[in-house]
Parts: C-alpha cells; structure tokens; sequence
C-alpha cells in the first residue's frame, strides 16, 4: 500500500539517492542544505518499507512551486506522482495557495501529461546554460551590478513577472540578489547563490546586462572543491528571457544543460 508522509531527519539516504532521477546534473543537496531548507516541505512515498518517491515543495505567498516530483525507477507509472502530487495539492490550499507551477523537460511526454490531467498549462521554455567564470569576460560592457536591497525585492518582482515572494526566499536560502540600473529603474536582476553555484532568477534583456551581472557574481563567488567538476570553473544560470541571450552565451562557449517548460495552474478547488 503507498503512502505518504513528511520527510523526517533520517530520510535524507533516501533523498540523496532520488535526487539524480531528476536528471539535470546538479549536484545532490548536501546533508545540511536538505535538513535546513529542503526537509521541512519535503513529501517521501514509500511503499511497506521501500521509499517510492518525493515531492519538494515551496509556498510564495500564493502560489506553490512544486520543485521536485522524483519516482524511484522500479515504480514508475504506479501512480506514484500523482499521488504526491494530489498530497501536495492538499497541502498548498492548506497554506492558503491559489495558483501553483512547476518545471518539466519538454520531451518528458508522461510526465508533461500527468500535470496536464491537474490542469497545468505551459507558459514559456527556458535554458539551464553553465558558463565558464573566464568566459564572462568575453560579454560587453565594464558595468557591475549592485546588490539588491530587501526593500526593493516585491517592486522588482512585479516589474519581471516574478513569483511573489521569491526573492525574499532565496535570500533567506543564502542567495544574493543583484541588479542593473538604468535612467532610474532595475532594467536587469539575477539571483546567485555561490555554493550551487547558481544564478536563478536570471533575467537579462541584453548581453550587456547579463555581463553586469555575471561579473557581479564572479566577484561574489566562493572557492570550491569539486574534484575538478565544473562547480570550480563557472557557474550555472537559468535563461528564461529572451531567448536570444541563451544563443548570445552558448555563442562564447558557454554550455546548455537542459531545457525546461514551465508550466501553471490555478489550484483546483476542493
């Protein structure tokens, strides 16, 4: 019988060994990271005493971001997401959400149709790309960004289309906003988080803009040890918006990772 329950202290074996079904590459959240940040909305699936699968989740305000939705490989198409899935559902009208969103890989065609069935649309495509830090040197323009203040973070996120909330989130995950400005107004923002490293949100309507901000981050980074992965050489960024600075990028050599759909929904009512 599958059921579901909160993710406790001793479950992170069981996440860590999940986690690379999402497929990505990213490296596996350390021990501390799923305790402190991840555990807390994190859902397990198990199945007697075999772990079936996880949910993890974040609430903004409104809207529930579903950010990971992982089957174990020997479980798939048991309805196991869509049982995780339907408790997350439960959960967020719980805290008061209304909307909610997640990403996909577009070629994902079971997965693109489970979120369907709960009634997600797709809204826009992104890139992850992975850029070397001595290839930033390459975009033009000298300008740097500056760090962006709590105070300014709801205005910013109104401006981009943003989730509400969102920054506020990963600056208290450890991240760092940072902002371009121009005549007056943030005409370009970006999140970094240095021990991913990470730039997420990431928007840049220019390939001047984006260099402001990726020599932001450059002069922000932490020293890593990675047994020379790329988390030493550069940086992972998320490429929503426009399309045309993710071709600006990989035209310097930079990396693309995956594609990603993102998909919304208003929260269906009980």
């Amino acid at each position: 019988m599958l059921t579901i329950r909160a993710a406790r202290a001793g479950d992170y074996p069981t996440f860590a060994r999940l986690f690379p079904e999402l497929a990505t590459g990213d490296p596996v959240p350390g021990p501390e990271r799923f305790d402190a940040v991840l555990r807390p909305t994190t859902l397990l699936a198990e199945e007697g005493a075999a772990a079936a699968g996880y949910a993890y989740y974040e609430v903004l305000g409104d809207l529930c971001y579903v950010r990971n939705l992982v089957t174990a490989p020997d479980r798939r198409r048991a309805g196991v997401g869509r049982a995780l899935l339907q408790r997350v559902l439960v959960l967020a009208r719980e805290s008061g959400c209304s909307r909610w969103c997640l990403n996909v890989k577009p070629d994902n065609t079971a997965a693109v149709r489970l979120y369907e069935s709960f009634g997600f649309l797709p809204a826009h495509e992104g890139q992850a790309i992975r850029i070397e830090w001595d290839r930033v040197g390459g975009l033009p323009g000298e300008e740097v960004a500056r760090a962006l203040d709590p105070s300014e973070e709801s205005g910013v996120e109104r401006a981009f289309d943003l989730e509400l909330g969102l920054l506020a989130n990963r600056r208290a995950k450890g991240g760092l906003s940072l902002a371009v400005d121009r005549d007056g107004a943030v005409v370009a923002v970006a999140t970094f988080d240095p021990q991913f490293p990470g730039g997420y949100p990431f928007y840049a309507s220019t390939p001047e803009d984006a260099g402001a901000l990726l020599r932001a981050m450059r002069a922000r980074r932490a020293t890593i040890s990675d047994g020379g992965s790329w988390r030493e050489r550069g940086v992972q960024i998320f490429v929503e918006r426009p399309p045309a600075l993710a071709e600006t990028l990989l035209g310097l050599g930079a990396e693309r990772i995956l594609r990603i759909l993102h998909m919304r929904a208003a929260l269906p009512v009980a």
